[in-house]
């Protein structure tokens, strides 16, 4: 699942540029929380989930070495999940999306894309 880890390394690239700062976005959530603009269930699951993204990756590799399928693909799905979320939230914002948005909404299509197919491959076998 290089997609999985793909997603975790666009969150490191630059998502929005705010006046003459570029952020990544870990630095565009901490911001928003620190705002304030965090708030409900939602926007906290996708809050902590970006905190876990990067151990997510490696825990999506570790299941992958051992032939745990259903973990694999649950793993992907769920970042996949939240790299399209995190993303339409920046496009929705009053920012300039940058890079790390476009290559974290492409990696999110293909995590679960990828996820789906192992789903499908592991009930056929």
């Amino acid at each position: 699942m290089g997609a999985v880890v793909s997603i975790a390394v666009a969150a490191f690239l630059p998502w929005a540029r705010t006046g003459q700062a570029s952020r990544s976005a870990f630095a565009l959530a901490r911001t928003a929380d620190e705002l304030g603009v965090v708030r409900g269930t939602g926007a906290r699951i996708l809050f902590v989930g970006l905190a876990f993204l990067p151990a997510g990756a490696a825990a999506t590799w570790i299941a992958a070495i051992m032939g745990w399928r259903r973990w694999v693909a649950t793993l992907g799905i769920v970042s996949g999940s939240l790299a399209l979320v995190g993303a339409s939230e920046v496009w929705r914002a009053p920012v300039d999306a940058g890079v790390g948005v476009v290559f974290a909404s492409g990696m999110g299509v293909v995590a679960i894309l990828s996820a789906v197919a192992i789903v499908v491959f592991e009930r056929k076998t």
